[in-house]
């Protein structure tokens, strides 16, 4: 094989893994936050339902609850599993992360709240 055979072989191997990686990437498993919806407004007190959810065109793998990890920006850790219910936020605004181990990686996703102390018009 020439050497100008083998580097146009060699460049087409390398667009052909190029390829697919970037098809690979596109199948990432992506964790998205349904709930609330971003930049909802609450009152000290009540009740907001976190849920999420990992879509991917890969296998994860089984996913244990407890792998699913939730955070606010003020108030730390917030709770484990894909939903959790919390009452506990302070008053504030809350960039909330959640993110889920799985055998491909950790994906993550974010959604800011509102609590405020009087109820809110918006």
């Amino acid at each position: 094989m020439s050497s100008v055979t083998a580097r146009k072989v060699s460049m087409s191997l390398l667009a052909v893994v190029a390829l697919a990686l970037t098809a690979c990437r596109d199948k990432e498993p992506r964790l998205s936050v349904f709930q609330p919806e971003d930049a909802a407004h609450f009152t000290v007190g009540d009740t907001i339902h976190f849920a999420s959810e990992l879509n991917s065109g890969l296998d994860p793998g089984v996913i244990d609850s407890s792998a699913w990890h939730w955070v606010s920006s003020l108030d730390g850790d917030i709770g484990h599993g894909p939903r959790i219910d919390v009452t506990s936020l302070r008053e504030g605004k809350h960039e909330v992360t959640a993110s889920v181990k799985h055998r491909l990686g950790t994906s993550t996703a974010h959604v800011t709240v509102f609590v405020d102390t009087v109820r809110s018009n918006r």
